[in-house]
C-alpha cells in the first residue's frame, strides 16, 4: 500500500477516504429517499387524469364509450417535457377508447400492435403504478378501477419519463455539489487541524535546527503535547548521552596531551642538552633530527589541546568583549623570534577591533593563521597580521606572499589532518581546521584570498559587528 511520506498527506488521507465513502453512500440515500416522494408525487398527478378520464364514460350500444371534450383531453394531455397517453380498458383487458395498445402490467407487449394483456387489477388493487415500455421508450404507467355512468372500467395514463429523469439528473447534481463542497470544508478543515496539531513538532524542528551541533542541552519538555513528550524525553536522553560521548573523548584528548606534555619537555631538554655536546657529525645531525621531531610532536599536541577546548567551546555568557588588537599584541613576543628563526618579516598594523569571544581560543585563532603563514610562505617571505574594523564588523587578517594555496584546494584545506599536497613545509593538518571551529563558534566567516600584491595568500576572519571602531575598505 502506497503511504504518503507527509504525515499532514497521511492524516489527510485517513480522513479524506473514509468521509468522501460515507458521503457518497449519503449522498445515494439522499437521492433515493428524494425520489421517492417525487415519484409518488408525479404519480398522483397521473391517478387524478384517470378519474378525469372516468367521469367522461358514457353507455353507448350495450356497452360504453370516452366522451372526452377537446379542452379536457387538451390540458390532459398538455405538457411541456413529456407526452401522455390516455386509455379505457374494460375489466378483461379489452381496448374502449383512448389510445389502443398501452401497457397493463409489467409484464404486458410492449408494442402497441400487440394484443394487449389480461387486465392486472383486481377488486383488491384499485391501482397502481409501474414502469414499463411503449414503442421502446420507456415510460410510467398509472392504472386504476374505477366506476362510471357506464360501469366500472380500467383507466389508464401513460407519461414519457422527460421529467422524472430531469429531476434525477438534478437531485445527483444537487447532492454532487453538496458533497464537492462538503468535502472541500472537510479537507480545509482537517488540514487546518493538520497544521495546528502539528504546531509543536514545528517548533521542536526550529529549535533543534537553531542550535549548534555542540548545544546538547536537554529540549522544553514541560509545553509539550502528551503525545510528543515521549519523543522529547528520547531526544532529551540522546542528547545527554551525546553529551557524555563527547565529554569523554574531550577529556581523553585534553588527558593524553597533558600527560604526553611532562615527558615531551623533559625529553626536549635532553636533547637540547645533548646537543651542546661536543659530538661527532652523525650524532649531531641525528640529534637535529630528533630535536625537529619533538618540536613538531609538541607542536601537535599543542594543536590537538586546541582543539579539545574547541570542542567543548564556550557558552554564549562566557562570551566577552576582546579588542583583537590586544590579543595580537600580547602574543608578537611569541611569534617574532619563531618568525626570525626561519628568516621570515613578521609585521603587524594593529587597529582596534573588538569582538565578543573567548580571548584564549581567539589567541589560539591567530597563532594557527600566523604559525601556518610563517612555515608556508617560506625563507625571506613577509606575513603581514591586521586587525581593524570594517563596515562595522571587526576583521583579522594574516597575509603572506608565499606560494599561496591553489584556488581548487581551498575548499579542503579546512578540513582537519588535509595537507596541500606537494607541500615541503611541516606540520600536521590541524591549523585551519582550528581556525574554522573557533571562528564557528564566534560566528565569524573565514575567507581564503589572494594576497593584494597578487602572489600569496590572505586569511579574512569577519566577525559579527560587536564593537566602535574607524571604518577602512576591505
Amino acid at each position: 500500500m502506497l503511504k504518503p511520506r507527509s504525515l499532514r498527506g497521511l492524516i489527510l488521507l485517513l480522513v479524506a477516504v473514509p468521509t468522501t465513502l460515507v458521503l457518497v453512500a449519503g449522498s445515494l440515500y439522499d437521492y433515493l429517499a428524494a425520489q421517492r416522494p417525487a415519484t409518488e408525487a408525479y404519480d398522483q398527478a397521473l391517478f387524478s387524469a384517470t378519474l378525469v378520464l372516468s367521469q367522461h364514460m358514457e353507455p353507448a350500444d350495450g356497452g360504453a364509450r370516452l366522451r372526452l371534450p377537446p379542452a379536457v383531453e387538451a390540458a390532459l394531455r398538455t405538457d411541456r417535457v413529456d407526452r401522455v397517453f390516455l386509455g379505457v380498458y374494460t375489466l378483461d383487458g379489452r381496448f374502449v377508447g383512448g389510445d389502443p395498445g398501452l401497457p397493463l402490467s409489467p409484464l404486458s407487449p410492449l408494442s402497441p400492435l400487440s394484443p394487449p394483456a389480461p387486465a392486472p387489477l383486481d377488486a383488491g388493487e384499485p391501482r397502481r403504478a409501474f414502469d414499463a415500455q411503449l414503442g421502446g421508450e420507456p415510460v410510467r404507467v398509472a392504472q386504476a378501477r374505477l366506476p362510471s355512468q357506464a360501469g366500472e372500467h380500467l383507466f389508464v395514463v401513460v407519461e414519457t419519463l422527460g421529467k422524472r429523469s430531469g429531476m434525477a439528473r438534478q437531485l445527483v447534481a444537487n447532492a454532487l455539489v453538496s458533497n464537492v463542497a462538503t468535502i472541500a470544508v472537510i479537507t480545509l478543515t482537517v488540514l487546518l487541524a493538520a497544521a495546528v496539531g502539528l504546531r509543536p513538532l514545528v517548533r521542536l524542528r526550529e529549535q533543534l535546527m537553531a542550535r549548534s551541533y555542540r548545544d546538547l542541552r536537554p529540549l522544553e519538555v514541560s509545553d509539550a503535547p502528551t503525545e510528543l513528550a515521549p519523543i522529547v524525553h528520547e531526544i532529551n536522553s540522546l542528547l545527554q548521552r551525546l553529551d557524555e560521548a563527547t565529554g569523554t573523548q574531550n577529556r581523553f584528548i585534553a588527558n593524553a596531551a597533558h600527560q604526553l606534555r611532562t615527558p615531551l619537555a623533559g625529553l626536549k631538554t635532553q636533547i637540547e642538552l645533548a646537543r651542546e655536546q661536543a659530538l661527532p657529525p652523525e650524532a649531531s645531525r641525528l640529534l637535529g633530527q630528533a630535536h625537529g621531531a619533538t618540536e613538531r610532536l609538541a607542536r601537535l599536541i599543542s594543536q590537538l589541546l586546541a582543539l579539545a577546548r574547541t570542542e567543548a567551546g564556550p557558552s554564549g555568557d562566557e562570551l566577552q568583549p576582546v579588542d583583537l588588537a590586544a590579543v595580537l599584541g600580547a602574543g608578537v613576543q611569541e611569534w617574532v623570534p619563531s618568525a626570525l628563526a626561519l628568516d621570515v618579516d613578521l609585521g603587524f598594523e594593529l587597529a582596534p577591533a573588538v569582538v565578543r569571544g573567548d580571548p584564549i581560543l581567539l589567541r589560539e585563532l591567530a597563532a594557527n593563521l600566523i604559525d601556518n603563514a610563517i612555515r608556508y610562505a617560506g625563507p625571506g617571505s613577509h606575513v603581514t597580521v591586521r586587525s581593524r574594523q570594517s563596515g562595522g564588523m571587526p576583521r583579522l587578517e594574516v597575509e603572506d606572499n608565499g606560494p599561496g594555496i591553489p584556488e581548487a584546494e581551498r575548499p579542503h584545506v579546512m578540513e582537519r589532518f588535509y595537507r596541500v599536497p606537494g607541500s615541503s613545509a611541516s606540520g600536521s593538518g590541524l591549523g585551519l581546521a582550528i581556525v574554522g571551529e573557533i571562528a564557528a563558534l564566534h560566528q565569524a566567516r573565514v575567507e581564503l584570498r589572494d594576497a593584494h600584491a597578487g602572489r600569496g595568500l590572505r586569511v579574512l576572519v569577519t566577525f559579527p559587528a560587536s564593537g566602535t571602531g574607524s571604518s577602512s575598505p576591505a
